[in-house]
Order: C-alpha cells, then sequence, then structure tokens
C-alpha cells in the first residue's frame, strides 16, 4: 500500500510539473500566443529571454527564423540568417570596400514593421566590426578592438 501511494505521489508530481514547464519555453503565455497568431505553421521552436526580450526560434517554410517580442508581447521584429549573395544589390557590392581588410562571419537581415535592416559581422586579427544598412549602403554601428 505504502509503494501504491509513493507510486501515486511520484506521478502526481511528475504530471504536474510537466505541465507547468509546458509553458513553451522561458515565454511567457502572452508572448506565446501573441507568436502564435503571427506564426501559425511554425515548427521546432525554442524560446530564449535576455533582458526584457523574448526570442523565439523556429522553422517556417523551410527557413529558420527567430521573432523577437516585448515583455508586452508586441513583436519588434523577425531575423534570419542569410549569405552575402543574398544583399540587395547596392548592399553588396558596398559591402566590397570592407572586404579586403576584412573577413565576413555573419550576416542577417531584421525585418520590423517599418522597414528591413541588415547587418554585417566582419572581423580580422585586430577588430570586429559591425555594418548596418542604412540608406542602400553599410555604415558602421560597432567597432570593438580585439587587441587589449
Amino acid at each position: 500500500m505504502k509503494k501504491l501511494l509513493s507510486l501515486s505521489l511520484a506521478f502526481t508530481f511528475i504530471m504536474a510539473t510537466s505541465f507547468a514547464t509546458e509553458d513553451r519555453g522561458a515565454a511567457d503565455k502572452k508572448v506565446a500566443d501573441a507568436f502564435t497568431r503571427h506564426f501559425a505553421a511554425a515548427q521546432s521552436i525554442t524560446w530564449n529571454k535576455a533582458s526584457d526580450i523574448t526570442t523565439a526560434t523556429f522553422v517556417l517554410d523551410g527557413q529558420y527564423l527567430a521573432a523577437h517580442f516585448s515583455p508586452d508581447a508586441k513583436m519588434l521584429g523577425v531575423s534570419r540568417n542569410i549569405v552575402s549573395t543574398e544583399l540587395p544589390l547596392n548592399l553588396g557590392h558596398d559591402l566590397k570596400s570592407y572586404v579586403a581588410k576584412y573577413w565576413i562571419t555573419d550576416v542577417f537581415e531584421y525585418a520590423t514593421p517599418d522597414s528591413d535592416a541588415y547587418y554585417v559581422t566582419l572581423e580580422n586579427a585586430d577588430y570586429k566590426l559591425v555594418l548596418k544598412s542604412d540608406a542602400g549602403s553599410f555604415v558602421i554601428y560597432k567597432k570593438t578592438s580585439k587587441v587589449d
């Protein structure tokens, strides 16, 4: 009888915690509901929360995407990694002036309800440079030294 009681308590505990953690990862219900409204057909969803931004990474129509949400469940934007050849022609041409001194380590598109922006991370032995698209060309968004 003790074993049956212990087993039933353990089962109840496991069931209670599994329902409690089925909160779509770190996202709260409000953000998860907003995500579902925007991306109902999304698959392989994972959640991450950093500071006040909740990010859902997922697959939609064969593309890997990330949607970023504010604490009040407002979608801030959607990002996706791309290759440099997928940049708009004018940005690809502008990027060539940088690649003589740097190598490309990351390229992504960030789409908001108002506009699209492209970010490129470049590196060399001394610096890490992040470029952001602005009015058809790249501007230096952030530059950090690797040498201390």
